[in-house]
């Protein structure tokens, strides 16, 4: 059975709280552009990811099941590409890109 990303022992994601992967929740009407007010957080949220051993199962759950936040240091557009290019449709209707 696969963990999910709140299961991880120890990511250090945990250590900085999930404020920061979700900027783009408190400010949804931004979303399409990813506007600078959001990219110095985005960037260090990504590179949080980028040290943790749990990167790839991480982005995987996020493409498979996620709309917002950063989740294995993909963004919510970066996500939506990829899904787009793999054919993958999320279960719930949220992914309306």
């Amino acid at each position: 059975m696969s963990l999910k990303p709140w299961e991880f022992e120890n990511p250090p994601c945990a250590e900085v709280g999930h404020q920061l992967y979700y900027m783009l929740d408190r400010y949804p009407d931004l979303e399409e552009e990813e506007p600078d007010l959001d990219i110095n957080s985005y960037k260090k949220a990504i590179s949080i990811c980028k040290t943790c051993p749990y990167q790839e199962p991480c982005a995987s759950w996020g493409i498979k099941n996620e709309v917002y936040g950063i989740w294995g240091g993909i963004t919510p557009k970066e996500r939506r590409q990829i899904r787009r290019r793999q054919g993958i449709v999320l279960a719930r209707s949220l992914d309306k890109r």
